[in-house]
């Protein structure tokens, strides 16, 4: 299924496809739920003030094309779930002011991107690696990682509450600082490989 064009000044969408999907632009007012049960789910351009789901329950979420642009753009919390990978070679893009929940239930990885700042709620792969881009701050709540997690940004502080990874860590952030936001006596970052802090103060 191919959505070309779908606007509402006052409403939700929710579109539930069988097969691959192909979402080239959405926008409306109230909440945005894409589902289908095989194939991959690709996304061109989606936008709302309000939340935002997309489910991949055997496949893939990916970006439509290649643009440097956010393919998802909310002020709201945005869920993304799949059973096999979240972004590929080209990283699924997202505002700067998304709330992101993003998990893998099989084995896949998550390559995702922020056009701005990054509020990351939590992130899963239970066999994967995470590849995290940001064009300025990144602050992550809880981050679990069946493979490596990367998180690189050129302008701005990264700041963790908890990483945990089966293998590398991996923080870099040219114009910034690396800040535990933790609670006392809790261990931000876990990991069974190696951990590599690049911070400029």
């Amino acid at each position: 299924m191919t959505v070309q064009d779908i606007q509402t000044p006052d409403g939700k969408v929710d579109i539930v496809a069988g097969s691959h999907l192909i979402a080239e632009s959405i926008t409306a007012t109230g909440q945005i739920y894409l589902q289908n049960t095989t194939g991959n789910i690709e996304v061109g351009r989606i936008q709302t003030p309000s939340e935002i789901t997309i489910q991949a329950n055997d496949g893939k979420i990916l970006e439509h094309g290649e643009d440097t642009d956010a393919d998802i753009i909310t002020s709201a919390w945005t869920k993304l779930q799949a059973s096999s990978g979240i972004g590929g070679d080209q990283h699924l893009e997202l505002d700067e002011n998304c709330l992101v929940d993003a998990s893998i239930t099989g084995k896949g990885d998550i390559a995702i991107k922020s056009t701005g700042s990054f509020n990351i709620l939590s992130l899963k792969t239970t066999d994967g690696k995470m590849d995290i881009l940001a064009e300025s701050a990144i602050i992550s709540d809880v981050i679990l990682g069946g493979g490596d997690v990367i998180m690189q940004t050129p302008d701005g502080d990264i700041q963790v509450n908890q990483i945990q990874s089966s293998s590398n860590i991996r923080l870099i952030t040219e114009k910034g600082s690396i800040k535990d936001t933790s609670e006392k006596n809790t261990v931000a970052l876990t990991g069974e490989g190696v951990m590599t802090l690049i911070a400029s103060r």
